[in-house]
């Protein structure tokens, strides 16, 4: 039964640690408290349809397909120190992104989506660098709050 009870504390812990961890994660995906993004550049291409001759035997002297246009968009972001500490340590507490997006032209405008493809990528992978560290900072927390519970609950 020793052992029962060792594993549920256990799995309890490792319920709490995992979501700290999100809770962190999610903070350090987040814009305005995770990174900062300090410069965007955009830049569109405009790719001109097809005309395409089939001859007189299909009905006239040809067709027209649809262009695309294309969206460019470069992102350079500043990550929070607390939350990417090892990035910094590397030197890489600044990066960037380029993303790219194609539509047709009287679809839709994919401007946002690039900018937003570029932000997401140029953070993600210092998140991942930074993951021991948060699973780190998790279990700290976990442990901290454990103790306190532990000397709350024998005071009364």
């Amino acid at each position: 039964m020793n052992g029962l009870k060792f594993l549920r504390s256990f799995l309890r812990k490792l319920l709490a640690i995992g979501f700290i961890m999100l809770f962190l994660g999610v903070i350090a995906l987040s814009e305005g408290a995770g990174y900062k993004t300090t410069k965007v550049s955009h830049r569109t291409l405009t790719l001109s349809p097809r005309v395409v001759d089939y001859g007189p035997y299909h009905g006239g002297p040809g067709e027209i397909g649809l262009g695309r246009i294309i969206f460019i968009c470069n992102v350079d972001v500043a990550l929070n120190p607390f939350l990417y500490p090892l990035s910094y340590l590397m030197g890489n507490g600044k990066s960037s992104c380029t993303s790219l997006k194609a539509a047709y032209p009287l679809v839709m405008n994919l401007r946002d989506e690039a900018m937003n493809s570029a932000k997401f990528g140029a953070v993600f992978p210092e998140f991942l660098r930074n993951l021991v560290y948060i699973l780190v900072v998790g279990f700290l927390i976990v442990s901290v709050i454990e103790k306190l519970y532990r000397k709350v609950f024998k005071l009364t």
